[in-house]
Order: structure tokens, then C-alpha cells, then sequence
């Protein structure tokens, strides 16, 4: 506009007009809020793999047949007799080069780090230290009942 402006054109009065207009309340609504600017960073993925996963490296397809750590073995659909074995850097670039594979992408859910100031809590958790301290309380319960009463009621630990 401001080219039309400035070249005198038979345009030049309906662009003022148009710019004076963009600068009122009209145009606050089209300006960007701060959440359009600044979006937030997207959420942190990695590929998350099963045995017989279907993979494309390049234009070839593949089935994840191992994979650890150090190393990976793909067998080749095409040609079914021959497995591919790979460095897992290797793999993990390539893999990453196709958009095919982006269906493996799972979001990591960060799990916080214990603090040490919080209390750290037994395995079980609640219910089992509940469960602990009624059996502490009535492990004894045996002995309250004297012996012939218990064989009189059957108790398995007399026989």
C-alpha cells in the first residue's frame, strides 16, 4: 500500500483511508497475541519400537525383527532371505530422515526427579503399610484363643 501511496495512483486516497482504518480498533483484533508469538515448545518425542514394527529407511520397508542398544536387525520385505544389520546411531538417523516412521513417535511424559526433602515412602505404598501394622497388631491373635478351643474350631496349624 505504501507504494501505491507514494506513486500518486488513482488508489492513493482508498489506501489512506484503509491504513487510517488499520490503525483503529478494527485491526486490534488481527494483531497476534503474545500465545500466537510465543507458542510453547512442542512436546518432546522419540521413537518407541516393538518386534515386527513395519520401518522405512529410504524408500525400502522393513520389519524390526532385533534391536538393543548396540545394534539392530531388520528383515528386508522385499527381499525376504536377507537381513540387514545396523549400528543403532545409524538406524536411529536414518530412521528419523523419513516421515513414514513418524507413526512410531510417542510423546515423553518427564517424570520428575524425587526431591530429597520430600518423604520417601516404602514399596507398597499406603495400603500395604495399613495392611503391615493390622496384621503386627492381630499376628498374636492365636495365642488369646486357648488350645483345645482352637482344635475345636478347626485351626490347620494344630495338625
Amino acid at each position: 500500500m505504501q507504494t501505491i501511496i507514494a506513486e500518486k495512483t488513482p488508489f492513493t486516497e482508498r489506501c489512506e483511508a484503509m491504513l487510517t482504518a488499520l490503525d483503529g480498533d478494527l485491526a486490534k483484533t488481527l494483531e497476534p497475541t503474545y500465545e500466537e508469538l510465543n507458542p510453547p515448545p512442542p512436546p518432546k518425542k522419540e521413537y518407541r519400537f516393538s518386534l515386527g514394527d513395519t520401518v522405512y529407511l529410504g524408500a525400502q520397508e522393513y520389519e524390526l525383527l532385533a534391536y538393543d542398544e548396540q545394534e539392530v536387525r531388520l528383515y528386508d520385505v522385499e527381499y525376504p532371505l536377507f537381513n540387514k544389520v545396523m549400528p543403532r546411531e545409524e538406524f536411529d538417523r536414518k530412521i528419523a530422515e523419513n516421515p513414514q516412521n513418524d507413526r512410531l513417535l510417542v510423546v515423553v511424559e518427564e517424570q520428575d526427579a524425587p526431591s530429597p526433602a520430600k518423604e520417601q515412602k516404602a514399596p507398597g505404598g499406603d495400603l500395604w503399610q495399613a495392611y503391615s501394622s493390622v496384621k503386627a497388631e492381630h499376628s498374636n491373635i492365636h495365642q488369646r484363643i486357648p488350645q483345645p478351643e482352637r482344635a475345636a474350631r478347626g485351626d490347620p496349624r494344630l495338625h
